[in-house]
């Protein structure tokens, strides 16, 4: 357990450091360090490291109270990027939508979600879009890239991704690492953004790793394959 544990550890701090390379050189800091509840916010290096822990409601409240004002650019940005996608007049029908698949969602997401969004004040639709927008329309190329382990230096298994997909000039300057311990579940290390309760690219203490993709080429010409947003396992 000792060893996994340790191993896992040096995966979230590869993390860290991959953000790091891309935040170099940037002046300013869009999240303030602090503590809420048991969770914590601070930079390691130029990167912001979240650390929630505890029930959905509790890692809600948490989430909102971190990121604080960080929390209403990027829940804004849903309705710019439907705008871009030339869908501005059909925003009503994509937030009731949006509603809708989060509705269906497990109801450890909804009360997370329930608390972000009455902790922070967030606008409900733009943070229901934000969750659900993945899976309303395609938003880039994304891509991954696997090193198997007689194939890498360390000798051990290699995973890494790309985001490729609009940042609106919002995501490039919000994005931050997250870990996660809910209450009973797995523990587990993510990418994400302020208001975001879902993995779009992280991994769990068990070593298992997880990527959301668009992906609309293939080197062998294979038909392109949506796939959809990991949930967080436990």
């Amino acid at each position: 357990m000792m060893k996994r544990t340790r191993k896992w550890m040096r995966c979230v701090l590869l993390l860290v450091t991959c953000l790091a390379a891309t935040a170099a050189g940037a002046e300013r800091r869009y999240f303030q360090p602090g503590t809420s509840g048991t969770g914590w916010l601070k930079y390691v290096d130029s990167v912001p490291v979240m650390y929630l822990e505890g029930t959905p409601a509790e890692i809600g409240r948490q989430h909102a109270e971190l990121t604080g004002r960080s929390l209403h650019p990027v829940v804004e940005m849903p309705r710019a990027t439907v705008k871009a996608l030339g869908f501005e007049r059909a925003w009503p029908l994509v937030s009731a939508t949006s509603r809708v698949l989060l509705n269906n969602a497990p109801e450890r997401f909804v009360s997370e979600l329930e608390a972000v969004i009455a902790t922070g004040g967030a606008d409900r639709d733009g943070i229901s879009v934000g969750n659900a927008l993945i899976e309303l329309r395609r938003m880039g190329g994304c891509s991954t890239f696997v090193v198997t382990p007689d194939r890498s230096a360390t000798g051990e298994l290699i995973f890494g991704r790309n985001f490729d997909f609009p940042a609106m000039q919002v995501l490039d300057k919000y994005s931050l690492v997250v870990i996660m311990r809910p209450k009973g579940r797995k523990a587990f290390a993510s990418v994400s953004y302020p208001g975001m309760i879902g993995v779009i690219s992280g991994m769990n203490e068990s070593g298992l790793c997880v990527a959301t993709l668009d992906v609309y080429e293939s080197g062998d010409g294979s038909a392109p394959r949506l796939t959809r947003p990991a949930c967080r396992s436990g």
